[in-house]
């Protein structure tokens, strides 16, 4: 019996990532990181700050501006059309801030994604507490806030193993599940 079961949301996103080519483990990190910024819901906004401004989406994107990131994200999510699934949406837009050839690439993120990619299939990043705080760092910038929560929840997912979101891809959880 599974002591823990994730949240649809985050079997979706850890098969969606590793689907585009992103090592398990790093997959696992970039979820429970999603999943402490907005506990994975794509509608997520914070509180405004002074300005007016705040975070959006799944991965509390920031940058309202032309060429932000959160503006940039509303844009992909528009070319998606309004029948696209929303949290899809905005996990297909994380791999195009990641994706040199994208539009929507965020140069920072990116080349902070490239350079973790390689000290990971080097081994040196290798735990998931190091992987998960090296991702908050390249991608979300939250300055660490909620690493206790990002790190347990990238313990929780990562303790599943990857044959078993291997085997959850396209399936809803039944009470079955919780039992093999």
């Amino acid at each position: 019996m599974q002591s823990y079961i994730p949240p649809q949301n985050a079997i979706t996103a850890i098969n969606y990532f590793m689907s585009q080519g992103m090592p398990y483990q790093i997959a696992v990190g970039m979820t429970a990181n999603l999943m402490q910024e907005s506990n994975l819901d794509p509608r997520a906004q914070s509180e405004e700050d002074d300005a007016g401004r705040y975070a959006l989406g799944s991965g509390q994107w920031r940058g309202m501006e032309e060429g932000g990131r959160q503006s940039n994200m509303r844009a992909f999510s528009d070319s998606q059309g309004q029948d696209a699934d929303p949290f899809m949406t905005q996990l297909k837009y994380t791999m195009q801030e990641l994706n040199p050839d994208s539009q929507y690439y965020d140069s920072l993120s990116g080349e902070r994604y490239e350079n973790l990619l390689e000290l990971h299939s080097g081994g040196s990043l290798k735990t998931m507490p190091d992987i998960t705080k090296a991702l908050e760092e390249a991608f979300f910038r939250a300055d660490g806030a909620g690493m206790e929560g990002r790190i347990n929840y990238a313990d929780k997912l990562s303790g599943l193993g990857e044959d078993w979101y291997k085997g959850m891809k396209g399936k809803n959880i039944t009470p079955q599940d919780l039992l093999n």
